[in-house]
């Protein structure tokens, strides 16, 4: 971190958390001052200068199975009856406006949390049924704190990625362009 080079110099840019890093059970953080440092090692910074406390999710994977409730528990810290989930394709960024935010049968996307009690959060999705990406680890979970829920971009911090387990649709209509009698999986 480097202060902002204007008087009374005490504005410390840190740039945007993406969530409490992985393996780290709590985002709690001593921060350390020190005047002109030789180097960026911490053992520069003598000087206790305050705490730091990242609020928002741990990130963990998720998974969900099609026609079967879909509820997913995240723990955390901050966490507030403000806070909502997406769920993105794997290959967007959360923070990032994509393109196409999938649509789920059955299931709300984005999703604003349910129930909030101390360090964990419940969001009730819905009962997938369909999978716009196919079935599999095809997607990525975003959380936010307290989003405009039209502006994706809000979406900031990854939660991990969500897998959607189910039948594969390999026909739609299911069956279509059949002859009866013709086809042992089709009746």
């Amino acid at each position: 971190l480097a202060v902002n080079d204007a008087s009374p110099y005490d504005t410390y840019t840190m740039g945007t958390p993406d969530g409490v890093p992985e393996g780290k059970e709590y985002g709690h953080y001593l921060i350390c001052w020190a005047h002109s440092p030789s180097s960026n090692a911490a053992s520069a910074y003598t000087v206790p200068a305050g705490k730091l406390t990242i609020v928002g999710p741990e990130k963990q994977s998720l998974h969900c199975i099609l026609s079967t409730p879909c509820v997913i528990t995240l723990q955390g810290i901050g966490l507030a009856d403000t806070n909502q989930v997406i769920i993105i394709p794997r290959d967007s960024m959360c923070g990032v406006s994509p393109d196409d935010v999938p649509t789920f049968v059955g299931m709300s996307n984005p999703r604003l949390v349910d129930s909030t009690i101390g360090t964990e959060e419940v969001f009730h999705f819905g009962t997938p049924g369909s999978a716009p990406l196919e079935p599999g680890e095809n997607y990525r979970a975003c959380w936010a704190h307290d989003p405009d829920p039209s502006n994706q971009a809000d979406y900031r911090v990854f939660v991990g990625l969500f897998t959607l387990s189910g039948a594969q649709v390999f026909s739609d209509p299911p069956c279509a362009g059949f002859t009866p009698g013709s086809d042992p999986y089709c009746f």
